[in-house]
């Protein structure tokens, strides 16, 4: 870690961090009131250790020094060699004026960036977004967004503006003009979430560039006291505090929440090495976060024919439809805990390699499916092949003949392509909600009514006929289910709306897929 810069916004003052531990005061001034909770505020410029500051925010650092969004004053602070100006805006005047930098007027300016060119960004809390131009003119970015910006980050390596407002997520193209929207827990009840999985983006507050290329973004969300991590290609990680789903997807979860680390998550910010800093404002402390990985779990086609080869890992890939990864974040999903319940593996171990299992995520129908299989199978880098097969590849409806030889057909072309590969392969037969008892279906029984018990009595002996010539391990969990859904007191495997796996499901499918993989050793090659 460098130095880090700080916005402390109750002491009135920017301090820095260094990197051997010490804290120090880069500017600002003041005595704690009679409270004893904060420091008064105020305005001056001048001398860095006499400058006032009235609840300072946003921070960019810069080879010209270290602009702040001083909030309440309305104003940005320059501090360069130890002298604090005022460089936009009429410290004390709330407005939206556009113009010079001394004419101009801003309203609770909060989070700053700056991009190569010298241009200043700011998150203009009242007036949307904007723009500081080298030249010194201000200006207001025509956005389609709310006014009340609470953050902002440009994505290295690309031409993105990312825009956190009330409503969400802005991605906003700043040579081309065109935008993505993606709504925050409140606004997604009028437009749908376009996060993959179904999973809700929350509220967010400040952003952070993950600094790849604009392959995602760090952002804090208020609501829910956590940290979260989203991808380009539409996935939500939770980095800190608990992940919190909406109550439709019926996990089943017993007992209290667990306590968040987090209380009021506020500033973010990314260092060189890839670590995360929070400003966990309510326990008045920063937090770093670091050891966490960013890559795993959910990956696209390319991304998976982009990966580079690890040595230290072998590498389980898991084809499926949404089963595997739809209302699951990727250390929540079957192949996340399924990594985890191989890392304690001695055979695995002896190998020197450490399992890393990714997820690709593909269309619902066998032939989409196979297709996209195939040809990450032909040309990705990993060790090992878990393909699911459930009822849901085959449209779930009857007559069984309409898919039945599609799906061996299909499957035998996928086979002759891991042979092709020299890569070993498993298939895993799991059951649909209603195929498992009506009772982990009762939303889609009682008002849906889409399906009788007798639809998918045969399902089971089609896929393991299909599946049985085609020389590769059949793990069937149709037993496995049934017998614990003969249990006296049941956690449901499924979410009470649709066929997806709960939380507790994806442990428990996990589990057997592991057990399995045990007993086969695979890995064991890597040895010969």
């Amino acid at each position: 870690m460098g130095n880090l810069y700080v916005a402390d916004a109750a002491a009135q003052r920017i301090r820095i961090i260094r990197k051997n531990g010490f804290v120090v005061t880069l500017a600002g001034s003041g005595d704690v009131n009679r409270s004893g909770l904060f420091v008064s505020p105020g305005f001056r410029d001048g001398p860095a250790h006499q400058a006032r500051f009235f609840r300072p925010s946003g921070i960019a650092v810069t080879k010209s020094g270290v602009y702040v969004a001083d909030t309440y004053n309305h104003c940005i602070r320059l501090i360069s060699e130890g002298v604090v100006s005022t460089f936009a805006g009429i410290c004390g005047v709330l407005g939206a004026k556009d113009g010079t930098r001394g004419e101009a007027t801003l309203s609770y300016p909060r989070q700053l960036d700056m991009a190569a060119d010298g241009t200043l960004y700011v998150a203009d809390y009242m007036n949307a977004v904007r723009r500081i131009s080298p030249l010194g003119a201000i200006s207001t970015l025509p956005l389609p967004i709310d006014k009340r910006v609470t953050g902002l980050v440009l994505q290295k390596g690309t031409n993105n503006l990312v825009v956190a407002d009330v409503g969400g997520l802005l991605f906003y193209d700043l040579r081309t003009a065109q935008t993505k929207r993606i709504p925050s827990y409140y606004a997604s009840h009028v437009f749908p979430p376009p996060i993959a999985g179904g999973l809700e983006l929350g509220s967010p507050y400040a952003l952070a560039d993950s600094g790849n290329g604009g392959a995602g973004i760090f952002y804090t969300d208020l609501r829910t006291d956590s940290v979260r991590y989203l991808t380009a290609t539409g996935f939500m990680e939770y980095l800190a505090g608990p992940p919190r789903d909406d109550a439709v997807l019926g996990d089943g979860s017993e007992g209290a929440l667990n306590a968040s680390s987090l209380h009021g998550p506020m500033g973010i910010a990314r260092d060189t090495s890839g670590n995360v800093f929070v400003a966990d404002s309510g326990h008045k402390r920063i937090m770093e976060i670091r050891d966490f990985d960013v890559s795993r779990g959910f990956l696209g086609v390319s991304d998976l024919l982009s990966l580079q080869r690890k040595r230290a890992e072998y590498r389980i890939l898991i084809i499926g439809n949404s089963f595997v990864w739809f209302t699951a974040k990727a250390r929540d999903s079957i192949g996340g805990h399924l990594e985890e319940k191989l890392r304690s593996e001695p055979s695995l171990a002896a190998t020197g390699r450490a399992p890393k299992v990714l997820s690709l995520i593909t269309t619902s129908g066998i032939e989409g499916q196979a297709s996209l299989a195939r040809e990450v199978i032909s040309n990705s880098s990993v060790d090992f092949v878990l393909i699911f097969a459930n009822s849901f590849d085959m449209g779930q409806y009857l007559p069984a003949q309409d898919w039945k030889e599609r799906f061996h057909q299909q499957e035998a072309q996928t086979v002759a392509a891991l042979k092709a590969a020299s890569l070993n392969s498993m298939f895993v037969v799991v059951p649909d909600n209603v195929e498992a008892t009506p009772l982990e279906q009762l939303y889609q029984h009682e008002n849906l009514q889409t399906v009788t018990d007798a639809d998918y009595a045969f399902v089971e002996p089609i896929l393991l006929k299909e599946l049985e010539d085609l020389g590769r391990p059949v793990l069937n969990l149709y037993p496995t289910v049934r017998a614990y859904e003969a249990g006296a007191y049941l956690r449901p495997l499924y979410a009470n709306e649709d066929l997806h796996p709960s939380s507790f499901g994806r442990v428990f499918f996990a589990d057997q897929i592991a057990k399995r993989l045990k007993q086969l050793r695979p890995w064991d090659e890597l040895r010969k």
